[in-house]
């Protein structure tokens, strides 16, 4: 009686297994749709006033720095957000073409995939020329005059290593969109005017022109979820170990 009690446990045991790979083999992440998005060109130009202070040998007002004016632009991308069952797992990669190229050129690979930003939209801006006074932007040199092809695609999953091995990189693991029909973009000639807008914060350090990869405010990196594929394996073995256990009480039932 005890070992039939046992028997009907681990068999329980290896339907409970059965249903959890069912459930992992139904837990399959949608194919995202086609995002749609808008491209523009935004020049951001200021003069900074002169600044003077007085030398306290002197009294007399002189020159820190005189009035200069400086000239940078950026392509900003706003790309529409889709419903997905976890924000945090959506993703988007941008590649463009230039009208003599004949290959397209990937602005992201890896673990460097733009993540979608809270809200309705996601804004990813390029700086184009010049020299950023404030903020951190990805650097994509685009002379003015030139006419460029780009395609944006979206992207549902999460971002894993290649290998355990420290330098394997990484690679994207879920679902794309396929690329979106292209949007054709050409750079206007720059404003050599001086801009009077108001100037910048003086606190704020001017930031270098090959800036980092832009990220999404507020973000706590990419999150590393277990994969699908490591949870069937893993409730494989355990559906295995559980039928070995069950012909061995049945063995012992036996003797």
């Amino acid at each position: 009686m005890e070992c039939t009690k046992r028997i009907y446990i681990v068999l329980l045991i290896v339907i409970l297994d059965l249903i959890v790979i069912s459930s992992a083999h139904a837990q399959t992440i949608a194919k995202p749709s086609i995002p749609e998005f808008q491209i523009k060109v935004a020049d951001h130009s200021q003069t900074l006033p002169p600044v003077y202070e007085i030398d306290q040998f002197t009294g007399k007002k002189i020159t820190v720095r005189e009035e200069a004016y400086f000239e940078w632009r950026t392509l900003e991308f706003t790309l529409e957000n889709q419903l997905v069952q976890d924000p945090n797992n959506l993703y988007f990669n941008i590649r463009y073409m230039g009208q003599y190229a004949s290959n397209w050129t990937y602005l992201y690979r890896g673990d460097t995939y733009v993540r979608a930003q809270p809200g309705q939209t996601s804004t990813i801006p390029f700086l184009i020329s010049g020299q950023a006074l404030n903020g951190n932007f990805y650097y994509l040199p685009i002379p003015a005059g030139a006419t460029v092809d780009f395609q944006v695609e979206a992207m549902v999953g999460n971002i894993f290593r290649i290998s355990p091995e420290f330098a394997s990189g990484y690679e994207f693991r879920g679902e794309t969109s396929g690329w979106s029909s292209t949007q054709t973009v050409t750079i206007p000639a720059a404003s050599n005017s001086p801009n009077p807008t108001s100037p910048p914060d003086p606190s704020i350090t001017p930031a270098p022109s090959e800036s980092a990869v832009p990220t999404q405010n507020g973000s706590s990196g990419n999150r590393i979820t277990v994969p699908i594929e490591i949870l069937v394996a893993f409730t494989a073995v355990l559906v295995l170990v559980s039928s070995l256990i069950t012909i061995l009480l049945f063995k012992r039932y036996k003797k």
